[in-house]
């Protein structure tokens, strides 16, 4: 998945995030999505289900 685009946010803000401690990634080097949606919230266009 290419977070720049599912979040709708430039790669130079993610890296950024990464940098000010923001945005944590795993001992390979990525980012897991729910690391994404705490910082950005939800994907544009996805709705979370409540039942």
């Amino acid at each position: 998945m290419d977070a720049s685009k599912a979040f709708k946010k430039s790669r130079t803000t993610i890296y950024d995030a990464i940098k000010n401690g923001e945005l944590l990634r795993d001992h390979d080097g990525l980012i897991d999505l729910s690391e994404l949606i705490r910082v950005y919230g939800n994907p544009s266009g996805v709705q979370s289900s409540t039942s």
